[in-house]
Order: C-alpha cells, then structure tokens, then sequence
C-alpha cells in the first residue's frame, strides 16, 4: 500500500481519508505492525482504482511490491520482471 501511495504522490493523511481509515492505522499498515484482510485489500484498491492484484504484486527479489515500470522502493528492482 506504501509503494502505491508514494507512486501516486498520496500522502498518509490524504491516503486515511480516501479509505475511510484513521492515519495511524495506515502507518502500522505500511510499517508492518499490522496486517491488512483480504476484504480490506479488495476495499483499498477500489479506492485507489487498481486490481488487488495490482496492489498486492510481489518483487521476487525482497517480497516487496511494485508496479510494472516502477522500481521497488527497497531493492530497486524494476517492477517489469517476472515473480
């Protein structure tokens, strides 16, 4: 969820209010503390206008997920190549 945010230039606050979420719910999210259901994904990504799947794309490299022409924020792996 954190890497769609930063692609979409979303910040914490604004990405709270259009999921209907409270902010720090969305940071534990981000940081890991907190996991998110697959009802709640689904929710999210309709909010944000993309597939689950889209929002949930794995890096094969180190789990993380980013969008095809994205580079992931972690390793910096481009999003292009196969899982």
């Amino acid at each position: 969820m954190r890497r769609v945010r930063i692609e979409r230039g979303i910040t914490m606050h604004a990405m709270a209010e259009l999921v209907d979420m409270h902010v720090s719910a969305i940071s534990r999210i981000e940081s890991g503390e907190r996991g998110v259901s697959r009802r709640n994904a689904k929710y999210v990504a309709v909010c944000l206008g993309i597939a689950v799947t889209d929002l949930m794309r794995v890096c094969s490299r180190c789990d993380y997920r980013p969008d095809p022409g994205y580079l992931c924020v972690r390793c910096g792996m481009s999003g292009d190549v196969a899982t």
